[in-house]
Formats: structure tokens, sequence, C-alpha cells
């Protein structure tokens, strides 16, 4: 999507845990996160990016934290 000098690109990060991630051994588990890009262009060129990812629902499919508050 884009307006004037903004662009947004939505994309998705999936993988399997095998190996050591954040101190924690391979799980096996499946993940897939949301990712969002949004680049100001100016003369035809990025200028500025903003980039966020949901690692808290990646660490949630992974099992690496609690799914409820205690």
């Amino acid at each position: 999507m884009s307006d004037g000098n903004m662009v947004v690109v939505r994309s998705a990060i999936t993988g399997t845990h095998r190996g050591f991630f954040m101190g924690h051994g391979g799980t096996g588990r499946k993940l897939s996160i949301q990712a969002v890009d949004i680049h100001e262009v100016r003369n035809g060129k990025i200028a500025q990016t903003w980039h966020t990812e949901d690692w808290m629902t990646g660490l949630l499919q992974l099992g690496l934290l609690p799914d409820k508050a205690p």
C-alpha cells in the first residue's frame, strides 16, 4: 500500500525452532508471525524505514512464554 511518499509492506516470518533462540533449545515447534515495514521514499530512494515484528505471538507459538498471566 502506498500514500504519497509512504509505502507500507506487510509480510510473514515463518520457521521451525530447531536451534538455540534466546537461550532456549529447539522445540521443533513452528511459528508464523507478522512483520510490518513503513518506508518513506524521497527522490526515488528509501530515506527512512520503521519496522516491527510480532515476537510476542512467536514466543507464545514456540511455548517460550506462558499463555496466561498468573
